[in-house]
Order: C-alpha cells, then structure tokens, then sequence
C-alpha cells in the first residue's frame, strides 16, 4: 500500500485495520441505505431513515443549551421538515439560502407537531433538477479522518 497511499491514508487505514490490498477488498459496508428515491414530507415514518427533497424557506440559529442550526424546508406539497444540526461550522449556514433546494437524507424523528432529522447528509441545488443514484449507497465503519466518501472512492 505505500507505493499508492499517502503515510498518512495508511495511517488512517490502519486505524481500520487495513494493512494491504486483500484487507481493503475484505472492508465491507456496514449496511446500505436507499437513496434511490425521494420520500413526500407527508409520508416520513419516524425512525426510519428517508430522503427529502425541499425548498429553503428558513434559517436560523436558536439556542437550547447549545447553538442549533435549524434549516426548514418545503417539499412540493407544502409540508415542512426541520434540518437540525447541533454541531455546525459558520459556514454551514451560508449554503442554505432561502429558495435554493436541499436534497437531505438522514434517520427521520416525528412528533404529533414536527418532523426532522438531525446532522442529515445534504445537497443544496438551485433548481429542484435532482439525479438520484441508481444503486443502494454503502454505508462503511469510519474512524477520524477517513469519512465515507474517502472510502468509498478507494
């Protein structure tokens, strides 16, 4: 692995327990998850996991104990969801402007009054033209520097 990794990849794959090659054929995901199709607001199940698609119609940062970035969306239908992330950078917030259109996708929490999801994965488009992939997306174990996409793409 040296001769095609960086120290520090091999480094971070070793956390993982991946010394060579064959180790990496052998890192199996962990599970899957269907981000095949887009689910209505309307039809979410709590504790499920979903896929939204939504227009930016607020942003705001509230304070429960800790600063939350709250993103609410609005699908086609005119339901809303509730983007919910405890932890965020400053420039987080700048990619939700109101009237652009988030693709999020995340295990769903729903109450009698809302519907969120908290640290979904998101994708913000311009228009509401979304390409969904045509696959299940494998979801691999991570340790810290190593994210799914840097996985995925070995």
């Amino acid at each position: 692995m040296k001769s095609f990794f960086t120290p520090h990849q091999e480094k971070l794959l070793n956390k993982l327990n991946i010394h060579n090659w064959f180790d990496l054929l052998l890192h199996l995901p962990v599970r899957y998850e269907d981000r095949t199709k887009i689910t209505n607001i309307k039809e979410l199940k709590d504790n499920t996991f979903s896929q939204v698609l939504g227009k930016v119609t607020n942003v705001e940062i509230i304070f429960r104990g800790k600063r939350n970035l709250v993103v609410q969306i609005e699908d086609a239908y005119g339901d809303q969801i509730s983007l919910r992330y405890i932890n965020f950078y400053p420039n987080q917030k700048a990619q939700f402007e109101i009237g652009k259109y988030v693709l999020a996708s995340g295990n769903i929490k729903k109450n009698l009054i809302s519907c969120q999801i908290i640290h979904p994965e998101t994708i913000v488009f311009k228009t509401q033209e979304v390409v969904l992939p045509e696959n299940l997306t494998p979801i691999y174990s991570v340790t810290s520097g190593l994210g799914q996409k840097n996985i995925y793409r070995l």
